[in-house]
């Protein structure tokens, strides 16, 4: 798998504020396998989630923003 970065502005729009899903920021910002996720999460490299619920989570867009500038994914 080769990483690319991909420019915010060509994506669907993120702003500040917002809340996430993952099956989302894999999908359209960050191409990586959810077990890539979960590693990179343990190590400090992607960001953690906000608990929404007991069985429900979401990233901030600030975060996923920054890590996508950054050219991390």
């Amino acid at each position: 798998m080769s990483s690319q970065t991909i420019p915010v502005a060509t994506l669907s729009p993120l702003v500040p504020g917002q809340l996430i899903k993952l099956s989302v920021v894999l999908s359209r910002y960050v191409p990586v396998s959810k077990s890539t996720w979960y590693e990179g999460q343990k190590e400090g490299r992607f960001p953690v989630a906000v608990k929404l619920g007991e069985r429900s989570r979401a990233y901030k867009s600030e975060d996923i923003i920054r890590l996508v500038e950054q050219g991390v994914a």
